[in-house]
């Protein structure tokens, strides 16, 4: 009745949907982690200048600290 077409059949869809899960899973991965690191970036570069921006400004004086010549 059968010459084993359907069952071919169901097992190539299976394989088929199995290796697009896969991929889609992987790639599910990659972009949660790039997801969690991408926000670091504008906040590291606050950071720095801020830092930068404290650098150059000059050093408050303290009272009774006279000022270099």
């Amino acid at each position: 009745m059968f010459m084993g077409e359907t069952l071919r059949g169901l097992l190539l869809n299976a394989w088929g949907w199995g290796l697009i899960a896969t991929i889609a899973t992987i790639a599910g991965v990659v972009l949660v982690l790039l997801g969690s690191v991408l926000p670091a970036i504008p906040l590291l570069a606050a950071r720095e200048a801020k830092r930068a921006a404290a650098a150059a400004e000059p050093a408050a004086e303290e009272p009774g600290v006279p000022a270099p010549a």
